[in-house]
């Protein structure tokens, strides 16, 4: 994402409740039905939501993106 947007934007601008490392392909959290947390806590799909509009604000400055992005780019 951030290869195409004009102002690239962290991890943050999405303000994660989980982070997960080692996915083997681009989107493939898309395809997860279920995900494991240790020994006791099992998360799984409901339903897909809208997307966020959230990631479009600057975290450091409270200002929306002008230009939309990178909702814009993301719907592409």
């Amino acid at each position: 994402l951030n290869k195409r947007l004009p102002n690239p934007i962290t991890i943050y601008n999405y303000r994660p409740n989980i982070i997960v490392n080692g996915v083997d392909k681009p989107y493939g959290e898309d395809y997860w039905r279920e995900i494991q947390i240790g020994d006791h806590v099992k998360l799984r799909w409901f339903r897909s939501c809208l997307r966020c509009l959230l990631p479009n604000v600057n975290q450091e400055t409270g200002i929306r993106d002008s230009q939309q992005e990178p909702w814009k780019t993301l719907q592409t």
